[in-house]
């Protein structure tokens, strides 16, 4: 992958995050002033500070994407090995993310059950475009490499 494949997995990687978060702000509105660093704006939106740890965040994803499906190193593995990794990496990564900057409370269960929806709501999501895009893909290459057959056979 060169780095403006990179480039735009990260921006694309940063968009939806700060969508879902958004959303989830204006759900949750001025209650969170007060229980998550994340929204301490409240309805006024997120802080610099914020969405820099979702970019970084967002970063990290897209290295272990760049890694798990884009590399030689990987090529070889299973689909369904690369997805149970892939969830691994990213959801250790997003709780060692929250618990670090405090984005919720690490003691109220409610905000680790929302967490726990919203992320397997985007993983589902995010792996069926993933899945759909690659038969896409197939598909598409199938019918190229017959042409070149038949072309070959003439």
């Amino acid at each position: 992958m060169n780095r403006q494949t990179f480039f735009s997995r990260l921006c694309m990687n940063f968009t939806m995050s700060m969508i879902a978060i958004s959303i989830l702000g204006s759900l949750i509105g001025d209650m969170g002033k007060n229980i998550s660093a994340l929204f301490l704006l409240g309805t006024q939106g997120l802080t610099f500070v914020s969405m820099g740890e979702i970019m970084l965040l967002s970063m990290m994803i897209t290295c272990f994407d760049q890694f798990l499906f884009h590399s030689t190193y990987m090529q070889k593995h299973r689909f369904l090995i690369k997805v149970v990794r892939m969830f691994l990496l990213s959801g250790i990564t997003t709780a060692l993310f929250i618990l670090g900057f405090q984005w919720f409370p690490s003691d109220v269960i409610e905000a680790w059950f929302g967490f726990v929806i919203c992320f397997l709501i985007c993983f589902v999501m995010t792996v069926g475009i993933l899945y759909g895009k690659t038969k896409h893909d197939e598909k598409k290459y199938n019918a190229h490499l017959k042409d070149a057959q038949r072309k070959d056979v003439l």
